[in-house]
């Protein structure tokens, strides 16, 4: 438990509460791309857009989990009192999941929500150490996170925790064609 909160573990379920955590933001902002390329994080300044994944996310995150083999999957559910702030789903070694790209000693972050009012309070951070810890119990020496460059608080993030860009691929999302996907690693 740090700063009132507590990390648990729990089973992955496509009815968890988990998914119910809202992910929607608002940016005026992008990542540079050429920038990151180049190791480092800038912001440009883009029209004022709302990002709302949780128009589609609940429902298409329940159907993904539904569709997966999930036995070594992890759903981290970060609480204060009794009340879910926030929650982090990983998983490892999962043939078809194309984010581990077959690596044997790779865990990837597949879904970072935290409560609207518990964002910069320490809460992702503590989900991300639980997320470390969980991956080295299991030998993996590899952490990734996918995220597009429209998203500059999450890139923000990433990088302040050590992560560092391991692929960046323009036009990755078909139905989103100005956004680009970035895989973000941590070594352990």
């Amino acid at each position: 438990m740090m700063d009132g909160w507590r990390i648990l573990e729990e089973r992955v379920s496509a009815d968890s509460e988990h998914f119910r955590i809202p992910i929607r933001f608002d940016a005026r902002s992008r990542v540079d791309l050429a920038a990151l390329a180049e190791g480092s994080l800038e912001l440009v300044p883009a029209p004022f857009f709302e990002k709302d994944y949780d128009a589609f996310a609940e429902s298409t995150m329940r159907e993904f989990v539904l569709g997966m083999e999930t036995r070594n999957w992890v759903l981290l559910a970060a609480f204060v009192g009794g009340a879910r702030v926030g929650g982090l789903l990983a998983a490892r070694d999962t043939p078809g999941l194309n984010l581990l790209e077959n690596l044997r000693d790779h865990t990837a972050m597949l879904d970072v929500r935290v409560e609207p009012a518990w964002r910069g309070r320490g809460v992702g951070g503590a989900l991300v150490l639980a997320a470390q810890a969980w991956a080295r119990s299991r030998g993996d020496t590899l952490l990734t996170v996918e995220t597009q460059d429209t998203n500059p608080g999450a890139c923000r993030f990433y990088h302040s925790l050590g992560m560092r860009p391991r692929r960046i691929v323009r036009g990755a999302y078909a139905h989103l064609p100005d956004e680009a996907q970035l895989i973000w690693e941590l070594r352990l």
